[in-house]
């Protein structure tokens, strides 16, 4: 996963869809669909990123599907790659108080509610596992990276990570 991350986060999209592939065949828990799911997203790909993320929910049980919001992280990217009704349905039907808010902060930017999802980000949110990279580094709704408030979050993930 190390050299997808790196590739993700230096902007080549394609190694990093390459790497997690890879990945992938050893991984068993759905991480590296969900890492996947970034890199699609990274490369302009949206229902292939829908498509790992699925995966990745399908694979992923428990705390390892709640700590990375698997859930709302497809309702994000159902509503990215077209479906806003379904990504609608998706997030009323999952329990909000065990979801990552990363990732219900997503789901709610890709469905325009930015002032919903900004406030879950600055909010008492976790910030777990490689979310603050993604939030860096990752493939964001339109418009969160130009909000003023996107600095302000970047700014705690810094403070509570140490960045």
């Amino acid at each position: 996963w190390g050299d997808g991350l790196v590739a993700l986060a230096s902007g080549d999209a394609p190694a990093a869809v390459e790497r997690f592939e890879r990945a992938i065949e050893v991984d068993g828990t759905g991480v590296g669909h969900y890492e996947l799911g970034w890199a699609l997203a990274a490369a302009g790909d949206a229902a292939g990123a829908l498509g790992a993320f699925e995966a990745a929910l399908a694979r992923g049980r428990g705390a390892l599907a709640e700590e990375f919001g698997l859930a709302s992280t497809v309702a994000a990217f159902q509503a990215l790659a077209g479906d806003p009704e379904g990504a609608e349905a998706r997030l009323a039907a999952l329990d909000a108080e065990r979801e990552s808010s990363f990732a219900l902060g997503l789901a709610h930017a890709a469905l325009g509610r930015h002032d919903r999802a900004f406030e879950l980000w600055l909010g008492p949110t976790e910030w777990t596992l490689l979310q603050p990279a993604h939030f860096r580094y990752g493939a964001l709704p339109p418009g969160v990276r130009e909000d003023p408030r996107y600095d302000r979050v970047l700014a705690r993930i810094d403070d509570l990570w140490g960045w």
